[in-house]
């Protein structure tokens, strides 16, 4: 786990929620979104691209959004989401979340 923890600057970590399962007991694919943003968040609050403090604050807009599914977390398990920005261009950027799950390996 702490190779994958030292590759990214921004890492979040996230429990697994019961209600998060599915029928068969796996977090449901929907899942993953709302743990890329709760990282995203987390990430864009840190390097100062997003300040909640402010009242008219835009958070960042997603233009795509995808993910690849390598095998099924379940509970009890905490996702480490390692945040890295893949792209910069002078209107965007991208970003990726590579994520670990502990109990999985």
């Amino acid at each position: 786990m702490n190779d994958f923890v030292s590759q990214f600057k921004s890492v979040t970590e996230i429990p697994v929620a019961w209600g998060e399962l599915d029928a068969l007991n796996h977090v449901n694919n929907a899942v993953y979104f709302r743990y890329f943003e709760t990282a995203r968040i987390e990430t864009c609050t840190k390097v100062g691209v997003l300040n909640l403090n402010k009242v008219d604050v835009m958070g960042p807009v997603l233009a795509d959004t995808y993910a690849k599914y390598k095998r099924p977390v379940t509970f009890p398990d905490t996702l480490i989401v390692g945040v890295s920005v893949s792209k910069i261009e002078s209107d965007r950027f991208s970003m990726d979340y590579p994520r670990f799950a502990p109990l999985l390996g």
